[in-house]
């Protein structure tokens, strides 16, 4: 063989940011389909709308947060057409402090691990960019904070929790709620 440049050799680097820093962009942020190539307004064969995943106006966080003590969080970023996507990880004893950048007009959705002690009923999520105001409480979204459009408890059988967000920066910290007997 006179070449180690081989395509599956690749698939590592899109495990890093894809998975384990959660970044997904355009048409992989979106539930469905969308043909590369169809001109402004065309519509997609999914009957989404035509601007979910042009130039990664769209861009999903949902970081597969690995619990061992050897790794304690990561960061990392993409330059797309529409400018920077960041995003961060850092896991504590009872918190998980996620780092999110959008770029203008971009808007995203960033999602908690998935059940566990990070169940959308056991935690509290704060904003601790914008002054540490609450998005999420008590298993339900907190209206106010700007820049944070809505919430909900998503993925299969509702074990995480959806911010959607619009561009800007933001600094999430999910914090595992103690329950008292």
């Amino acid at each position: 063989m006179s070449s180690r440049n081989h395509p599956a050799l690749g698939s590592v680097g899109a495990w890093l940011y894809q998975a384990l820093l959660g970044v997904r962009l355009g048409d992989d942020a979106t539930a469905g389909f969308q043909a590369p190539g169809l001109p402004p307004g065309a519509a997609p064969p999914s009957g989404r709308a035509p601007s979910d995943g042009y130039g990664f106006s769209r861009a999903v966080v949902a970081p597969e947060v690995v619990d061992d003590a050897r790794l304690t969080g990561v960061a990392g970023g993409l330059w797309t057409a529409a400018g920077w996507v960041g995003a961060a990880w850092a896991r504590g004893n009872a918190t998980l402090t996620l780092n999110v950048s959008l770029p203008v007009a971009a808007r995203g959705e960033v999602r908690t691990p998935p059940g566990g002690a990070w169940a959308p009923a056991k935690v509290v999520i704060v904003d601790a960019a914008r002054g540490g105001a609450a998005v999420w409480a008590a298993g339900a979204f907190v209206p106010g904070a700007p820049g944070v459009f809505a919430g909900r408890a998503c993925g299969a059988g509702g074990l995480r929790v959806c911010l959607d967000v619009g561009s800007g920066s933001f600094e999430f910290v999910v914090t595992q709620v103690q329950h008292t007997v």
